[in-house]
């Protein structure tokens, strides 16, 4: 089964050979783990139809309040938030909507971690420009 990831770089192959304009950006998220709001967080998890006992449980832990897990008071350290693997989890419920948004347009996203690659391709420049200069104000809006 072929990755989505794949399927981005056979497209860009593709293209010169069907005459194709390639447009590329490459976005890399800064802070997307420690500086998205946690309200942010919460909201797109509950879109996504997570438990709200989990999604009280993640606030009280990004506002650094002991939660109860098993019956048992946990504290974790003022690093905690932006370590480990449950950062990048929730980040990628948050940033899905974006992705969601541009790729209806017939752009080519990927997303990994907190890095983007949007491409726009087709065989007028200007369809495609006009294309890309959408996708980065969506980008700047959301």
């Amino acid at each position: 089964m072929e990755t989505a990831l794949h399927q981005l770089v056979v497209r860009v192959e593709k293209a010169p050979d069907q005459q194709e304009t390639v447009l590329g950006v490459f976005l890399d998220m800064e802070g997307a783990f420690n500086d998205t709001c946690y309200c942010t967080t919460c909201n797109a998890l509950v879109r996504h139809g997570n438990d709200c006992t989990i999604v009280r449980w993640i606030r009280a832990t990004w506002l650094r309040r002991p939660s109860i897990v098993l019956l048992e008071w946990l504290r974790y350290p003022e690093d905690a938030r932006g370590e480990g693997v449950l950062s990048p989890l929730l980040w990628s419920f948050v940033v899905d909507d974006l992705i969601t948004r541009l790729s209806v347009t017939g752009i080519y996203i990927q997303g990994y971690a907190d890095d983007i690659c949007i491409l726009a391709v087709g065989r007028v420049p200007n369809t495609e420009s006009g294309l890309m200069q959408w996708a980065l104000l969506t980008v700047e809006t959301w």
